[in-house]
C-alpha cells in the first residue's frame, strides 16, 4: 500500500506525461468512458470520447492520438473491426491502441491470440484506472525513459 507521499508523487508524475496528450476513449459503457474521462481531464490530458465505433472513425479522422484505449465488444462496429478500420484511416502508423475486455481470463487468452497487438495491449476492464494508468503511460515516455 502506497503512503500518501508516494501517492502524490505518483499523481504528480502522471499529471506531466499525461499534460496536453490526446486521448481517444472507445467504449458503449458510459460509466466507464466518464470515469476515464475525469481522470484523464484532472490530469491534463485532451481527452475525446466515443460510444461506438462509427464516432470513433469520424475523430479519427480529424486528429492524430498517442492513446486509443478501445473496448473490444461494442454493438455495431466492434474493437476487432474498428481496429482494422484505424489501419485504413491511418495507414502505414503504428496505432497506439490498447484493447479493453471485460471477458474472463479463459475467453480472454482465446481472444488475444487474435488480435495484431501484444497481450501487453490488452487491459482488463476491472484493472483500477490507476492501473490502466501506469500500463498506458509508457506509451508516453521517451524511448531512453521507457528502457
Amino acid at each position: 500500500m502506497q503512503t500518501h507521499s508516494e501517492e502524490q508523487a505518483r499523481l504528480k508524475e502522471f499529471k506531466k506525461l499525461f499534460k496536453g496528450k490526446p486521448i481517444l476513449l472507445v467504449d458503449d459503457d458510459p460509466h466507464w468512458i466518464k470515469a476515464m474521462h475525469m481522470l484523464l481531464d484532472t490530469l491534463g490530458a485532451s481527452v475525446n470520447c466515443a460510444p461506438n465505433g462509427e464516432k470513433a472513425v469520424q475523430y479519427l479522422r480529424l486528429a492524430r492520438y498517442d492513446i486509443i484505449l478501445l473496448d473490444i465488444q461494442m454493438p455495431g462496429i466492434d474493437g476487432w473491426d474498428l481496429y482494422a478500420i484505424m489501419q485504413q484511416v491511418r495507414p502505414g502508423r503504428d496505432l497506439p491502441v490498447y484493447f479493453l475486455t471485460g471477458l474472463p481470463a479463459p475467453l480472454q487468452t482465446k481472444f488475444v491470440a487474435k488480435l495484431p497487438v501484444s497481450p501487453e495491449r490488452v487491459l482488463q476492464k476491472s484493472l483500477s484506472p490507476w492501473e490502466i494508468l501506469a500500463t498506458i503511460s509508457k506509451e508516453l515516455l521517451e524511448p531512453e525513459q521507457a528502457a
